[in-house]
């Protein structure tokens, strides 16, 4: 399983060396950095994409009182979105991105520790925001973090913090 060298030599060729044979070899242990921040990218424009679809599916052509039959939650609150923190593990702060559909009375962003205790509680606003987190407020370790709108809990994802 592999990459073909002459396609990644278009593009990268600092990771392709010629080897005495002729023969083309990519030297994989130098693509890791460049691969591991395509995926931050990548996972980036896939949290905004779903931050769009959700703002979309609120939008007053779509809304309703009516809840949605097949999971039993009001269109509002599964049209309200929670994205992975950027950069995720962050060290001095980072950013978390959600979406609240209009008609949510209160909401939330709440960090727990693994054992499930509540360290904070930060007021979360309609439309496409986002709340910073400080790392000197923490400790370093892993967290979850949870999106709650009306009282039910719109999706929960992890954190970690390092030193």
């Amino acid at each position: 399983m592999g990459v073909i060298a002459q396609e990644v030599e278009k593009i990268i060729p600092e990771v392709v060396r010629t080897r005495e044979d002729g023969l083309k070899a990519v030297y994989y242990s130098e693509l890791n950095g460049l691969l591991i921040e395509a995926i931050k990218e990548q996972q980036k424009q896939i949290d905004d994409l779903k931050l769009e679809v959700a703002s979309l599916k609120s939008s007053p052509l779509r809304s309703s009182t009516a809840e949605d039959n097949t999971t039993g939650i009001s269109p509002i609150l599964s049209a309200c979105q929670l994205a992975q923190n950027v950069p995720n593990p962050f060290t001095n702060q980072t950013e978390i991105n959600y979406f609240l559909a209009d008609g949510v009375k209160t909401a939330y962003i709440c960090i727990f520790d693994l054992q499930g205790t509540m360290l904070q509680k930060i007021d979360a606003h309609t439309g496409q925001n986002s709340v910073t987190i400080q790392g000197s407020t923490l400790q370093p370790g892993m967290y979850l973090y949870s999106l709650i709108a009306d009282g039910q809990e719109v999706d929960t994802k992890r954190m970690i913090l390092t030193k």
